[in-house]
């Protein structure tokens, strides 16, 4: 029987936790926004809260500031029943990202502070060992000091058995430094994490078009990865295993807006893996949960259920 069913923790996640300002009117760009509503946010936080929904255990490790910005975040977090005991609270101000409301790609400008000063005193070892997903994200990633404390986090898990997860949500915006980023990312993958990426995070990333998804998957494995989940939008996803590729078409739905919907699909997804589904019935589970994200404006409420 493997060990980590036994743990304290079905997940950790670890990054950015912010608020999201969206537009209260579909635009493609800011400069045709005139009003916002504030929603508390970040991938990674986004990702527990959802795991959590779904009645995982999920500790959040973070930072945000000491103001009346983090505590609606704090607030929003404890809500979903996340673990805030290494939540720290930090002198800058909390991070904010202005975001368009969207039907396909929204537009943003980030004002980060907080969001980057996650230390290593916060991962004791007793409990970041006693979890069967370490997740995080290239957001969290691409600043020091929180860079040092994840990646250094990640390597003590990895040495206890506990499997990583990325969402490889890469913007030139937030991490300038493309060749940086290429190799931290790697650094972290390598480690036979399991690998969420979207087609704009490639392009973004690799400074090159999607061309034939197949070979993406080859590219992405070779480096290691345990898995590969490639979203492409309302197209659907590929999903690339060791010894499989399953293309997995998207479902006709009325779409409210997008902001989160790769974090549900990947919540869905690590739901199926911690429960030993299959990749196919991961990616089925993942495409429910983006489903009701995309149906709903902001975070989603109470519990949740999946077929």
């Amino acid at each position: 029987m493997d060990d980590r069913a036994e743990r304290t923790y079905d997940c950790i996640a670890v990054g950015e936790a912010l608020v999201d300002l969206i537009s209260t009117q579909y635009a493609n760009s800011l400069e045709q926004v005139s009003s916002f509503d504030m929603h508390p946010g970040g991938s990674p936080a986004n990702l527990g809260g959802n795991l959590a929904r779904l009645g995982r255990k999920v500790k959040f490790v973070g930072s945000i500031g000491n103001d009346g910005a983090g505590q609606l975040i704090q607030a929003s977090l404890s809500s979903t029943g996340l673990e805030l005991s290494d939540l720290r609270k930090d002198s800058r101000p909390s991070s904010l990202i202005l975001v368009t409301k969207s039907h396909d790609l929204p537009a943003f400008t980030a004002y980060r502070e907080a969001d980057a000063q996650i230390l290593p005193s916060q991962f004791p070892a007793h409990q970041i060992n006693e979890a069967r997903l370490f997740h995080t994200t290239a957001f969290g990633l691409s600043r020091e000091p929180a860079r040092g404390a994840i990646m250094n986090a990640a390597r003590q898990v990895v040495s206890n058995g506990v499997q990583l997860s990325i969402d490889v949500n890469y913007a030139i915006e937030i991490w300038p430094d493309r060749e940086e980023a290429q190799r931290v990312l790697t650094e972290y993958i390598e480690m036979e994490a399991l690998v969420k990426m979207s087609e704009v995070d490639y392009e973004r990333l690799f400074k090159a078009p999607i061309g034939d998804p197949s070979k993406v998957g080859q590219q992405i494995l070779s480096m290691g990865a345990g898995l590969l989940c490639l979203t492409l939008g309302k197209e659907g996803a590929y999903l690339f295993g060791k010894d499989q590729t399953i293309f997995m078409p998207s479902r006709p739905i009325e779409v409210v807006d997008t902001t989160g919907a790769g974090d549900a699909f990947w919540a869905g997804f690590l739901h199926g893996w911690l429960s030993g589904y299959g990749l196919e019935k991961c990616g089925l589970s993942g495409r429910q949960l983006a489903e009701m994200k995309l149906t709903h404006l902001g975070p989603l409420p109470g519990t949740v259920e999946l077929d």
